[in-house]
Order: C-alpha cells, then structure tokens, then sequence
C-alpha cells in the first residue's frame, strides 16, 4: 500500500495537486495535509504555532539542519536563489524518502501550524486540534533539500 501511495502521488505533477491522499496501512491512516512549492529565502522553513511568541531558534552552525524550541522549527534547505523546495505535511506514519533528521516535540495552542519561509510570504497554515505533537522530519537530500517532508501527529496521552 505504501508503494502505491508514493506511485500515486510521484505520478501527480506537483503544483496541480489539489486532492488528500489518504489511505489505510495495517490500522495507521496517513494523510497528506498539504503542500508548499516555494523558494525559501536564506535556505530556511519556519514550522511554528500561528501565535508563537517564541524566539526563532537560531541555527548555530552550517551543519545543523533542524533547530527548535517549544513552539517552533526552522529547517535549512535550499535556498531561494538555487531553485524551489517542495515541503509536505503528513499525518500518519511517515511515507515519505528521504533521511530523517529531526524528530521531536512541538506545541501548538492555537491549533493552527504555519509552514513557510522565514518572512511569512510563502507560507501555509495548517488547522490541527490544539496540543501537543510529535513532529519528524525528513530531507532529500539532507544538504540543501529540495524536498522536506513533516510528519506530526498527536503526542502520546494528547
């Protein structure tokens, strides 16, 4: 089934799809939320809680790929200059290829995920039930990505 998914979705051009994938995969149910295809300036995602008053963690060095803090994320990817990065979001088991390189917690109050470039100019909001999420994520490559895949689901005991 999890072949089929990515065949299914691999055949999709990109930037004209508009459906949910859903499908059933032992008794996990994975869905895609959505996607983005944007150049990201400076080679950075901002995965954050529309209300977050958080400071945007810093990313302290050119090999860190992921940093966070309680209510955000930022991911270094490739940046705006060289070409697009496709981000998608998940709910589910992870579907996705590529190499994880983050996997942790974050919380979202609001109940609204907001996923995009640093600036706010090409970004997604995403309305999820308040709380407190497990959230991966998975770069190809993992050195300037061109494509990021997020997958967040409910915390144990959310």
């Amino acid at each position: 089934m999890q072949q089929q998914a990515r065949a299914l979705y691999n055949s999709t051009h990109p930037k004209r799809l508009h459906f949910l994938i859903k499908f059933r995969e032992g008794d996990v149910l994975v869905m895609l939320l959505g996607e983005i295809i944007a150049g990201l300036p400076w080679g950075l995602l901002l995965v954050t809680d529309e209300g977050s008053d958080d400071e945007i963690p810093d990313l302290s060095s050119e090999d860190e790929l992921v940093t966070a803090s309680a209510t955000a994320l930022v991911v270094r990817t490739m940046h705006a200059a060289e070409g697009s990065t496709s981000v998608r979001v998940w709910r589910g088991e992870e579907i996705a290829v590529g190499q994880p390189v983050y996997s942790g917690m974050i919380e979202v109050p609001t109940g609204i995920l907001r996923v995009g470039d640093a600036t706010g100019d090409q970004s997604r909001k995403f309305n999820i039930s308040p709380g407190r999420y497990v959230i991966e994520v998975v770069l190809d490559p993992p050195r300037e990505a061109t494509q990021v895949n997020i997958v967040i689901n409910p915390a144990p005991g959310s």
